[in-house]
């Protein structure tokens, strides 16, 4: 197998394209649109990661799990389900629709979010043969629908800006995003589209699925319910400001989650003995990689903020610090999910969400009469510290990780405490001089983790060798 680092940069640079395109859309909304409109368009993703989360039974994750996930039945199964989910979560949309205003105290707003329902309908009828590609290492297939739905979102969403008011435009370009993914995916197929029910493959995806789907219901409340908080208690202002570097970094941060996943979770699933020493590389790769993006968000954050999005929405005091440090340590969390769902059972996730969601709703209780932002932040922190030790404690029942997940977090410390020290001393200098914080520090981390790690070094050099190969010669 060619180093998993060159085939993290592959699916990368796949998903980089579907991420630049994602966010030069939201530039242009939130620059040509007022910071008022361009609230009212980012709840709209708000309400519809709630139906994301709490119908996802992890179809995509099981194609690759699971032996007989290229078959072509398994496909046509997976297809009806996706069907029949779609439908339910539009039904629900269109349930909710009338009280979503108050969550957000948009009681005035004219805006029907039953049309929001739209959205999973579409979704409904993706064709699933770009997935099964996936357990061939081959992301070019969705690259394409990605990029050609997103970028040609771009174009509409221009039109849509000059020719309708408000939120509107931005209704219509997400619509037609949807749609245009769903049509593609029907275009790059290989095989025909099917829709059959097998008992056997449906019944595995309800028994790997069903702990999902409560999970689903719990990372919602565990990762969106803040965003209700905030909007409802500190106003739009407020909650478009945290959007905008949330969507930063997480989106930073994505470019290489979404990329480990998908190699992560088929290389355990493919490992037959003792999973741990891929466990722990898989952790050490996921600090090396991510880690340095951390450091650039922390310190330029509020100035990557003005630069993207405009200087119309004010920066708040340590926000981007706080942000970084809760995402890093729910990123490091993904990880150890990876784990579990190729080679555990999905329940051990159920119930490390549902104590993590315990103590979000505590603290949110308790912090909800004199909130702020930072306080917020501070409740998810302590969450997913608190996740981290129960998938900690769940997976080493199972194989010898308890080691290196200390290890993992004692990084994750070091890490957050330079960052934090390098914050509190570039706050009142130039942009010249936080650049070169961000040089300097990423320079040490290299040179450290280089030294000291076998495994960062010896992908790093396959890495080099793989991108110095004739482009002919690259597989």
């Amino acid at each position: 197998m060619r180093s998993y680092s060159a085939a993290a940069l592959c699916t990368s640079v796949t998903h980089l394209g579907v991420i630049v395109s994602m966010l030069v859309r939201n530039i242009l909304f939130a620059r040509f649109l007022s910071p008022a409109d361009y609230a009212v368009a980012l709840t709209f993703g708000v309400v519809l990661t709630l139906f994301e989360y709490i119908s996802n039974f992890g179809h995509e994750n099981y194609m690759q799990r699971d032996k007989y996930g290229g078959y072509r039945d398994f496909q046509a199964t997976m297809q009806s389900m996706i069907i029949l989910r779609g439908l339910l979560i539009a039904v629900f949309i269109v349930i909710i629709s009338p009280y979503v205003p108050q969550l957000f105290d948009l009681n005035d707003l004219p805006f029907n979010y039953a049309l929001l329902a739209l959205v999973p309908l579409l979704n409904g009828f993706m064709h699933l043969d770009h997935v099964r590609l996936h357990r061939k290492q081959i992301y070019t297939v969705t690259t394409k629908i990605s990029l050609c739905a997103d970028i040609s979102s771009i174009l509409v969403a221009l039109i849509c800006i000059y020719t309708l008011d408000g939120y509107w435009a931005f209704y219509i370009s997400f619509i037609y995003r949807h749609c245009a993914a769903t049509a593609l995916s029907h275009v790059f197929s290989k095989r025909a589209y099917e829709i059959k029910v097998n008992k056997t493959y449906a019944l595995g995806m309800v028994s790997f699925g069903i702990p999902l789907l409560g999970v689903g219901v719990l990372k919602y409340l565990g990762t969106e319910m803040d965003k209700a908080l905030i909007a409802n208690t500190l106003g739009l202002e407020t909650f478009t400001t945290y959007m905008l570097t949330l969507m930063l970094v997480v989106n930073g941060t994505n470019f290489i989650n979404v990329a480990l996943s998908k190699i992560f979770i088929r290389r355990l699933s493919t490992i037959n003995n003792n999973i741990a020493p891929a466990i722990r590389a898989n952790g050490i790769i996921y600090c090396y990689l991510m880690f340095p993006l951390l450091i650039v968000f922390g310190i330029l954050g509020q100035e990557l903020v003005h630069l993207i999005f405009g200087k119309q929405y004010v920066g708040i005091p340590f926000l981007t610090l706080a942000v970084c440090a809760t995402v890093g340590i729910r990123s490091l969390n993904q990880w150890l999910n990876q784990s579990i769902i190729a080679k555990a059972s999905t329940k051990l996730i159920l119930i490390t969400d549902t104590v993590k969601v315990f103590i979000i709703l505590a603290g949110f209780y308790a912090i909800y009469a004199d909130a702020n932002l930072i306080k917020v932040l501070l409740v998810l922190w302590v969450a997913e510290i608190a996740y981290y030790v129960c998938l900690t404690y769940f997976l080493n029942k199972r194989f010898p990780v308890f080691i290196t997940s200390c290890l993992i977090f004692i990084m994750y410390s070091v890490c957050m405490i330079a960052l934090s020290v390098m914050y509190l001393f570039s706050q009142e200098t130039t942009l010249v001089i936080k650049c070169c914080f961000v040089v300097s520090s990423l320079i040490l981390f290299l040179a450290v983790f280089l030294t000291l790690s076998n495994t960062c070094r010896n992908q790093t050099l396959l890495l080099i060798k793989y991108l110095t190969k004739p482009i002919g010669s690259v597989p």
